[in-house]
């Protein structure tokens, strides 16, 4: 395979998740974090006017909780 081609499948997949969770804006989830030797363990990324957890750091407190999930958008 091309490396243009896994980049455009890369860039649809991160289109998809992004769409998939612009769906859900409306709902609020709360949870509480203690900041650790990995900081709150999740990697956010901006994705238009959304901030959207990128992925979560193993074992750091985002993945520990359980709560947070990649793909989760919020309006900045």
């Amino acid at each position: 395979m091309e490396k243009g081609s896994l980049k455009s499948k890369n860039e649809k997949e991160q289109l998809s998740k992004a769409k998939a969770s612009v769906s859900s804006l409306n709902k609020v989830i709360q949870t509480k974090l203690t900041v650790g030797n990995l900081g709150l363990g999740l990697v956010v990324i901006q994705n238009g006017p959304y901030l959207q957890i990128s992925h979560l750091i193993n074992k750091g407190a985002a993945a520990s909780d359980g709560i947070l999930q990649p793909g989760m958008a919020r309006c900045v």
